[in-house]
């Protein structure tokens, strides 16, 4: 469910929005939570083209004719002060510092009853090694064209559209109980179109 919310927030973030200079215009920004884990919402007092974190673009967006730098805080991060980078339209290069404060995160343990979840047997690792690779790609690239989200998310709209379905549905108890949620999507995805 944490998935689905981070992926209905991005797309309500982007939902209107339009490319300016470097920056993306959006009707909402996100809580600001500077800790580890968290997204740091920053005013940047300036007009960017672009902006860095630990050498990670990150997004200038615009709102009510603020410009503000929206950074994903890694889990690893140091507690403290910290530095993003953000390059003008004259080519001038500006610092910025923030501050991560520490957070304790509410534990969870849960017993895994079927071994394979745990020990994946060889064709499993083969499909996680593809998958992994296939989302760090996505991950980590970057797109300057913009094309704003036509729903809240795709993953909702897949869902919607196995719910509404039958005959999808029966189609979806065939996929693995164990299957990412990528792929069951993307599966779901291609089994509609067929």
């Amino acid at each position: 469910m944490r998935i689905l919310g981070l992926m209905t927030t991005a797309c309500t973030l982007l939902a209107v929005a339009t490319v300016s200079l470097g920056a993306v215009t959006v009707t909402s920004l996100p809580d600001s939570s500077m800790v580890p884990g968290g997204i740091a919402v920053i005013p940047t007092g300036t007009d960017a083209v672009a902006g860095s974190f630990r050498d990670q673009r990150i997004l200038l967006a615009d709102f009510e004719g603020v410009q503000y730098a929206i950074i994903g805080i890694p889990l690893n991060v140091t507690l403290g002060s910290q530095q993003f980078h953000l390059t003008l339209a004259d080519g001038a290069k500006e610092s910025l510092q923030f501050a991560v404060e520490y957070k304790e995160y509410t534990e969870q343990h849960l017993t895994i009853t079927n071994t394979r979840q745990v020990n994946p047997n060889a064709d499993d690792m083969v499909r996680i090694n593809r998958e992994s690779g296939e989302m760090n790609r996505a991950f980590s690239s970057w797109s300057d064209s913009l094309t704003a989200c036509r729903s809240r998310s795709m993953v909702s709209e897949a869902a919607r559209l196995a719910l509404s379905d039958s005959s999808m549905v029966r189609h979806a108890t065939r996929i693995p109980a164990w299957t990412s949620l990528p792929t069951r999507v993307h599966q779901l995805l291609h089994q509609r179109r067929v």
